[in-house]
């Protein structure tokens, strides 16, 4: 019996809705259609062509009122699926991602029946930390024998937990479609602006996140609030946000198709990514970063790395504060104004920087490496 290769989801793959990690692990699989055996996941419209599927059920009412009377109930289905392959084989290599709670669900299940001697656990984790309680930290580190992390930041952060010996680290950045997210001249700019009914005679800024407090958009609108008294050439566009009330020169656009989002970035002369916590790398910062726009960023771990010291761009100290923002603001105005309208940054940023086809090659490598299998 050969040994299997299992992907295990918390949501269908392919997903029908805008997920980065879906995306970006559903193309892998499609081109590599080998990398895996089995996909165990929820079932979804489509599937992808010549994978094995184990579907399970959406957890019920019942199953929820159940899991509080016993452990790891509710992600028991996970365990069911993966015990016929286990069953079925010498070993086997799990690949789990970015959910705790089925990982803790499996290493139960796997201590309780006695067979972690056949199988190896790689979890790929898409954020910064969980937030763990100290029994669940070392439950954690115990059970996984590689972790996959996407910034040095966060392994920094994780080798502060984690007991010396307890598992391998790899880090490896997001990957990013350069097909779709690409830099382009001033003409095509002002072209892109007329497209979108969007002014060429101001100085664009671009937000891009889910409305959640963390995001820090109120800040900025604080910090827009003074600008505008300074600056009558700014327009402020919003996406993926609720408008919150009418403020002056700023644009609400709701939420904008996935395939959309790239002509925003590339129109835009500054992207503002505020967040107030650790991101497990900041996808929207990357996007804008690969689409050759001026970016400013929190100065919150990994905003850093992904900005290179700030040879990628500028990070606003003491980014909870409003004048911060203002004052970093009106900075990166003058010196893209005396640059002659362009990214002063530019120069230093890689035209293939966190890239798809680098983080594929990557993945790929690690999966197939013997130490893993």
């Amino acid at each position: 019996m050969a040994s299997k290769t299992v992907f295990i989801s918390h949501v269908p793959i392919p997903n029908p809705e805008i997920a980065s990690w879906t995306n970006r692990y559903t193309k892998l699989i499609r081109k590599n259609i080998t990398v895996f055996d089995y996909i165990i996941a929820p079932e979804g419209i489509k599937k992808i062509s010549d994978i094995k599927y184990s579907f399970i059920k959406e957890p019920t009412l019942l199953t929820y009122k159940i899991g509080k009377l016993i452990p790891y109930y509710k992600h028991k289905v996970y365990w069911t699926a993966l015990k016929k392959i286990i069953n079925s084989t010498t070993n086997v290599t799990i690949h789990i991602i970015d959910n705790p709670n089925i990982l803790f669900a499996i290493n139960y299940y796997v201590t309780k029946n006695k067979l972690k001697n056949k199988i190896k656990i790689v979890f790929h984790m898409c954020g910064y930390n969980y937030n763990f309680t100290e029994t669940q930290k070392n439950t954690f580190y115990k059970a996984i024998d590689t972790l996959i992390i996407q910034t040095n930041s966060s392994i920094n952060y994780q080798k502060k937990e984690i007991e010396k010996g307890t598992c391998n680290i790899f880090q490896i950045y997001n990957g990013i479609d350069g097909k779709k997210f690409f830099r382009i001249n001033q003409n095509k700019k002002a072209i892109l602006k007329n497209k979108k009914n969007i002014t060429t005679e101001k100085f664009i800024f671009l937000w891009v996140s889910q409305d959640r407090p963390k995001k820090g958009l109120t800040i900025i609108l604080k910090a827009w609030e003074k600008l505008i008294k300074k600056f009558n050439n700014i327009e402020l566009l919003v996406i993926g946000a609720a408008k919150t009330n009418e403020i002056k020169n700023v644009t609400w656009l709701g939420k904008i198709p996935n395939f959309e989002l790239p002509e925003y970035y590339q129109l835009a002369d500054f992207y503002l990514f505020s967040t107030q916590c650790n991101e497990g790398f900041g996808l929207t910062l990357g996007e804008a970063l690969k689409c050759g726009t001026t970016c400013l960023a929190s100065d919150i771990d990994p905003m850093k790395e992904i900005l290179n010291n700030e040879l990628y761009g500028r990070l606003v100290k003491n980014p909870s504060q409003p004048k911060s923002w203002s004052i970093a603001i009106q900075e990166e105005i003058e010196k893209y104004s005396n640059n002659n309208f362009e990214n002063i940054y530019l120069k230093n940023i890689p035209n293939k920087i966190y890239d798809y086809k680098n983080w594929s090659t990557s993945i790929l490598k690690l999966i197939l490496k013997d130490e893993i299998h």
